[in-house]
Formats: C-alpha cells, structure tokens, sequence
C-alpha cells in the first residue's frame, strides 16, 4: 500500500498482507502492483477495474498528481502569506508618503515663493515619490534576486535539481501597483499641503 499523498503524516507504507480487511475497507489505500516482464500493463488495469478493486493508475502518474496537489496546497498557502505581507507593505507606504507631504508643508511653500505653480510643486512631489519608488523596486528585486539564488543553490546541492520560474506577469503587476498608490497617494496628500497661500505658510512659526 501506498500514502495518499508524498507528504507523510498519518499515513504508514505496510505490507498489503497486514491490516485485517475490516480495517483495509475502513480506511483509503493505494496498491502497489509489480508487473512481470512481458505483461501488458494496461491489460493489468483494466482486469484491476473490472473486478470492482479500484482505480488503476501508474506511479508516474501518481507521483505527478500527488505533486500537483501539493504544490497547489503550497501556492495557497504562499499566496495567503504575501497578501497579508502585501497589504502591511501597502499600508506602511501610504502611511509614510502622508506623513512625508504633512511635513514638507513649509517646503512646498517656499517653492511656491520661488516662482513655482501649485501644479508645478505637485508634479515635483509626483515625480520624487516616483523616484522613491523606483528605488524602492530596485533593491527589493535585488533582494528577492539574492533569495532565489541562494535557496536554489541549496536546491542543486540537495537534490541535483533546480529549477527557477519567474511570474514575470505577477512582477510587472506587483511594481506598476506600488507606482500607482504611490503617485495617487502623492497627489492625494500634496494637493491640501500646497491649498493655503504660500506667505502664510513661510511667515507662520514652528
């Protein structure tokens, strides 16, 4: 008999001769069946089949169904865990963009004395949140670049195996994302700290 899945858990590999079959019949079990030499395997299922024992599959197909649904299991799970990482990360971001344009108010002011338009003071504050975020981008896909590398090696070394595919649709979504809160974020927050008249906002004490 086999486990239901490649994961372990309660499950035990034992010989098809020892449970009692009151408790073979209680229970879910895979069969390992060795064909001989010359015996079409095929054959051997279907017969497997028509006598009402099961399903017959091969271990190949087995294996690969059983990897199938773990790695779905897995994808799940990582994907649950991002998302709450994601949206901490979101969170965060917005939070320090709002306390950044509240504080630059006396800022915006001066370049507004300077010469510059309240347009012009939020296309500046736009295109430095953007910059920020390009930074931003940049060293956290160096980061995750250096991850890769490192458990992949450890993959190579355990299994001789290793194999890297990159969502390259998820990245692009995930970095034009950030570009978007950021910017709409920017503006949102620029926008008042730029409303009262700049005189104001220059002569008025700390």
């Amino acid at each position: 008999m086999l486990p239901a899945s490649m994961t372990g858990g309660p499950d035990f590999l034992l010989p098809a001769s020892l449970p009692t079959a009151a408790e073979a019949a209680a229970g879910s079990t895979r069969s390992l069946v060795r064909v001989a030499p010359g015996v079409d395997a095929s054959a051997v299922a279907e017969r497997v089949r028509a006598s009402g024992l099961g399903e017959a599959t091969t271990m190949d197909d087995w294996i690969s169904r059983s990897a199938s649904a773990q790695q779905d299991t897995q994808t799940g799970i990582t994907a649950v865990v991002m998302g709450l990482g994601g949206l901490y990360a979101l969170i965060a971001v917005i939070n320090a963009v709002v306390i950044a344009a509240a504080e630059r108010r006396r800022e915006f002011a001066a370049a507004r004395v300077s010469g510059l338009s309240r347009g012009q003071v939020v296309r500046m504050a736009l295109i430095e949140s953007w910059a920020v975020s390009a930074i931003g981008v940049l060293l956290g896909g160096v980061a995750a670049s250096l991850t890769m590398i490192g458990i992949t090696s450890a993959l190579q070394r355990i299994t001789g195996l290793s194999v890297v595919d990159v969502q390259w649709a998820l990245v692009a979504a995930v970095a034009a994302g950030a570009f978007v809160v950021v910017g709409l974020t920017s503006v949102w927050t620029t926008l008042p700290a730029t409303r009262a008249a700049p005189v104001s906002l220059i002569t008025a004490r700390e």
